[in-house]
């Protein structure tokens, strides 16, 4: 998988989006999951400190909840066996 689409997951959804366009819902949901990631998983990546000083407990609760929205409507269109 190339790497654009590998990390960024407004650009996955973008390709999935012709076949269930009911995806585009969750646009702004991913827009702020991705935001998450370079900087909770390189400690050194944000100037303003390290990602426990500038993260709350809140918005892990908010990011899991987003995460799991998008996962269980993934689970949903996905044909079960």
């Amino acid at each position: 998988m190339p790497e654009a689409i590998r990390h960024k997951l407004r650009a996955l959804l973008s390709s999935l989006e012709v076949l269930y366009p009911d995806l585009s819902k969750f646009y702004e949901l991913l827009e702020t999951l991705e935001e998450y990631y370079t900087p909770t998983r390189y400690p050194d990546a944000l100037q303003s400190g390290a990602p426990f000083e500038v993260y709350e407990y809140e918005d892990a609760e908010d990011a899991l909840q987003n995460a799991e929205l998008v996962f269980d409507y993934g689970r949903s269109i996905i044909p079960q066996n």
